[in-house]
């Protein structure tokens, strides 16, 4: 993830919804617990069936450090992409 410099160990986890709604799932968290939170919310029964439409990690500095999509898959970062076979066509 980051280090001090660009934005600090704090993390965020947002969920996007169907209806353009959005939540922070996890705020002010360490980045295991972020990578943690991630996960189980791109594997969730509500991911699955597309009414979860994107998730995010940020850092401290709002940088986004993990990137979900709906239909797409891992979009960011590319390390991520390249292992879980990049974005679906």
């Amino acid at each position: 993830m980051t280090t001090d410099d660009d934005g600090g160990n704090q993390y965020a986890v947002a969920v996007f919804y169907l209806d353009e709604s959005y939540e922070y799932v996890a705020r002010w968290v360490d980045g295991e617990t972020a990578v943690r939170t991630f996960k189980r919310m791109t594997e969730s029964i509500a991911a699955r069936c597309g009414l979860v439409r994107r998730v995010i990690v940020t850092d401290g500095g709002d940088n986004c450090n993990m990137e979900w999509i709906y239909g797409v898959g891992h979009t960011y970062p590319p390390e991520l992409v390249a292992r879980t076979g990049g974005p679906r066509q």
